[in-house]
């Protein structure tokens, strides 16, 4: 085989190893490929950066409007008293078993009460439409000592 042959045998093999080296490496990835990820990485993780700050502002509307909403409650239930253990009855004369509870216990002469709202195993929370009469009630709770019956303010679940 003469040098001619040789080198162009050697050219030949180079020229088809480069070939399949091109047909091996013509999926991969390229500079610009990188640099379009890069890009793209950057809008995501700004716009991350951009979700992370809302959500951070809506956590702290979220508190803010439990705090209100934990207020207003405790408004709307100043005027309340949960009434436990009061004598069994057919349920229509609750209001005035309540009535007679408040006349003749504590003393207050005519209770002006809102609402009664039945929760069932003889408990009952009862507005009054009056805060002093939830004040003088629950001054004079001492009294319902031995008698089974329970006076206590209708509390919110954070109060609790």
């Amino acid at each position: 085989m003469s040098v001619e042959d040789k080198t162009f045998n050697e050219e030949r093999l180079l020229i088809k190893i480069s070939r399949l080296f091109e047909e091996k490496f013509k999926d991969l990835p390229k500079k610009e490929d990188f640099d379009r990820l890069k890009g793209e990485i950057a809008v995501v993780l700004n716009e991350n950066e951009n979700l992370k700050c809302r959500i951070a502002n809506l956590e702290k509307q979220n508190e803010i409007l439990c705090k209100n909403v934990e207020n207003l409650m405790r408004k709307s239930k100043n005027k309340n008293l949960v009434f436990k253990g009061l004598p069994a009855s057919d349920g229509n004369d609750v209001e005035g078993k309540i009535r007679e509870l408040c006349i003749t216990t504590f003393g207050i002469q005519e209770p002006k009460m809102g609402r009664i709202y039945d929760l069932g195993k003889n408990i009952f929370v009862v507005e009054f439409m009056q805060i002093n009469d939830v004040y003088t009630i629950l001054h004079n709770a001492k009294k319902l000592k031995n008698t089974g019956i329970w006076v206590s303010r209708d509390l919110t679940y954070e109060q609790r």
